[in-house]
């Protein structure tokens, strides 16, 4: 039986070391090797522990105090909440959810809440990112379970509406949270402020395109470095916030900058047949291109080389960074980059000296401050329109 047993666990593991493989194997542009003084980049992708702002950090940074506890909140027993997020599995999902169950435990521990007393905080996301009928189709089942409140982050800001409608006759209260709905009869909305974050981030990018005077990349006939902007969807609240207060910013106090292009990744299917045809006019032997296998990358690199003088690059979120930035390196672009997510990992997809800094947003502290709010609610408390719950602006080391 012992023997039985060894064998099972050492099958076990080498099946875990083979899907293992198999994950690392498909990835499909891995990041080119680096120099030996390229810096710290094995501080990247390993360390996790060092991407998620310590809890406590997380918490003073909510700008309102009394969203960064659950004392004195009272609630009754079996007080249901559904967190419904964009995307789940990222280190940002996985430290808001975090923050979410963190304030529940806290008040459930309060008031002696037990079994089907508990406060119960649901977190859900569809298993693909970005998708929008998968996030309907959530909210149609939570909302079938009568949560107290109900917090929403959408893709399509403009999605749902019909359920909110539902939802608010019923007695579920809606606010939003990170990128909320456009949805005009929400009650608050808890996150980073987009506006602020952006236009930071535009003054520290020019600083650095003007530090790094002419870039090697641009063409010699170049007046002027330019700009160019990638998001992964033009629907959401966060993008448009983070784009309009970026162009705004460098329109208003940086006129010898200008932005060439902000490209969507959710446009590929409209980009495929101009990047197409390129291809197919730039291919040696005449061999045709065929829309339908130009990838996302191809369309990146397209537009790198369509503006040569890029000497600037701000990406909205962290999900796109990881699909440009390795574009960049194996096209050994060296604009200067700035974006939304985790330092260490954007670092770790950048050429050396390319990466100026990071938006790091305060996720933990998004969740828990969620659920805060939602909790005043059922409690009979009134929430102010916006809880800021703050970022970090993390520079090159």
């Amino acid at each position: 039986m012992r023997r039985k047993i060894i064998q099972l666990a050492i099958t076990l593991i080498g099946t875990a070391l083979l899907c293992l493989g198999a994950v690392y194997g498909e990835r499909q542009m891995p990041a080119p090797e680096q120099k030996e003084d390229s810096g710290p980049k094995d501080a990247g992708k390993d360390q996790k522990d060092d991407e998620i702002i310590p809890e406590d950090d997380a918490l003073a940074m909510i700008e309102q105090e009394e969203y960064r506890s659950t004392e004195g909140l009272s609630v009754p027993a079996g007080t249901r909440i559904s967190v419904l997020m964009r995307a789940g599995g990222s280190e940002f999902a996985k430290a808001f959810e975090k923050g979410c169950r963190q304030a529940g435990e806290e008040l459930n521990e309060a008031l002696s809440y037990k079994g089907k007393d508990k406060i119960t905080i649901s977190c859900n996301a569809p298993t693909k990112a970005h998708d929008i009928s998968g996030q309907g189709a959530i909210l149609d089942e939570e909302l079938n379970l009568y949560p107290d409140v109900m917090a929403v982050s959408l893709v399509d800001a403009g999605s749902c509406e019909v359920q909110f409608d539902l939802a608010l006759e019923n007695g579920v209260t809606i606010i939003g949270f990170d990128s909320p709905p456009g949805y005009k009869k929400i009650r608050t909305i808890v996150g980073t402020d987009n506006a602020k974050a952006s236009a930071e981030a535009a003054d520290h990018l020019i600083a650095g395109m003007a530090s790094a005077g002419k870039q090697e990349s641009l063409s010699a006939e170049a007046t002027s470095p330019s700009i160019l902007v990638f998001s992964y969807e033009s629907t959401s609240v966060n993008t448009k916030t983070r784009e309009k207060a970026f162009s705004k910013e460098i329109e208003k106090g940086k006129p010898r900058y200008k932005i060439d292009e902000i490209y969507h990744l959710s446009d590929l299917e409209i980009r495929q047949r101009e990047v197409a045809e390129a291809l197919s006019a730039a291919s040696e032997d005449g061999t045709a291109v065929e829309p339908a296998s130009v990838r996302q990358e191809d369309v990146i690199a397209y537009l790198f080389d369509k503006y040569p003088n890029v000497g600037g690059v701000f990406i909205t979120d962290e999900e796109t960074a990881k699909v440009v930035l390795p574009v960049m390196m194996e096209k050994e672009i060296r604009a200067k980059v700035v974006a939304f997510g985790n330092y260490d990992d954007l670092f770790y997809h950048t050429l050396d000296q390319c990466l100026v800094g990071a938006v790091q947003e305060n996720a933990y502290g998004m969740g828990y401050a969620t659920t805060v709010a939602s909790l005043r609610l059922v409690a009979g408390l009134d929430n102010p329109s916006k809880v800021n719950t703050g970022y970090i602006w993390m520079p090159k080391e």
